[in-house]
């Protein structure tokens, strides 16, 4: 089983109840340093100062009007600087990333990601995504590439053609290495190369529902309702959704983060009560301030 830590918002309810999985462009990742890895500046201003061709894209691209800029060394590393960054924001725009983690408990995430706990967490069976790749994340502070993988994306970054297998070989390798800060989050990432230069996209094929799914401590009620709704939806209909209550307990002998389940035997959905598709295609969702959205 494999979790992923959300916030009750109308994304969330939209993907519970249309049964479907979403993954995101990891330009819009809250961590500034997301697939980035270390290089040497001092190497590569001197791979492209002699070589003419990457030079002279170098120039054009990076500082037109400052034709002298490679024996400027006052000044190259910034531009250094800003060719890698533009170089990871490149390789974060062609692949769709979701998040999972091998942990449902983690502290740190249910604050984080799933609104400070008044979220919840989902758990999937990664048997599930047959038709994407999953990738354990390695978590190595001097992840650094080889000089003929870093020579590709210079290239294709300059606008050169390049091997588009051994790109996103590349890629792949890059996207599987995170620093150590976030050795805690236990991560896993489900991912497809973006062909359409899109912010987010849904990935799966068939439906997909999270076999089980936790109510965090802080949930306000009527969202504890919203979710208890669909599952019971889901459930009379469909394979069983188990859900639990998570509770933080201060027993000294038996403390740390619970998990209760909650019983819906026998539970008939009413959804419009609580969160439904309308006959446009719109998901009313009341406890969200009866929010009217269509993704």
């Amino acid at each position: 089983m494999i979790y992923s830590y959300r916030k009750v918002d109308k994304f969330l309810i939209s993907e519970l109840i249309k049964e479907e999985l979403w993954a995101t462009c990891p330009t819009e990742f809250n961590d500034n340093y997301e697939m980035s890895f270390l290089v040497d500046y001092d190497e590569i201003y001197t791979w492209i100062k002699y070589d003419n061709n990457l030079l002279n894209k170098f120039v054009e691209k990076y500082a037109p009007n400052n034709q002298n800029l490679i024996d400027s060394e006052h000044y190259y590393k910034s531009y250094i600087h800003n060719f890698i960054c533009d170089i990871i924001d490149g390789i974060k725009s062609d692949l769709y990333v979701r998040c999972f983690s091998k942990y449902k408990k983690a502290k740190n995430m249910l604050g984080l990601y799933a609104d400070s706990y008044k979220g919840v967490v989902l758990g999937y069976d990664e048997n599930e995504f047959s038709d994407n790749e999953l990738v354990d994340i390695n978590y190595d502070d001097d992840f650094c590439l080889s000089k003929g993988e870093l020579l590709v994306l210079i290239k294709k970054q300059l606008g050169f053609m390049v091997d588009m297998k051994e790109y996103k070989r590349i890629i792949k390798n890059i996207l599987k290495n995170k620093y150590k800060d976030w050795k805690n989050e236990g991560e896993i990432r489900l991912f497809q190369f973006n062909e359409n230069k899109e912010l987010h996209k849904k990935i799966n094929r068939t439906p997909v529902f999270p076999k089980e799914i936790y109510i965090c401590e802080r949930m306000a009620p009527v969202d504890i309702l919203t979710i208890k709704n669909i599952v019971i939806s889901h459930n009379y209909k469909k394979d069983k959704c188990k859900l639990y209550q998570m509770i933080t307990s201060l027993d000294r002998s038996n403390r740390g983060i619970k998990c209760i389940p909650i019983c819906l035997d026998n539970k008939r959905p009413d959804i419009n009560k609580y969160a439904y598709i309308n006959e446009s295609g719109y998901v009313m969702i009341p406890s969200l301030n009866e929010m009217d959205y269509k993704w």
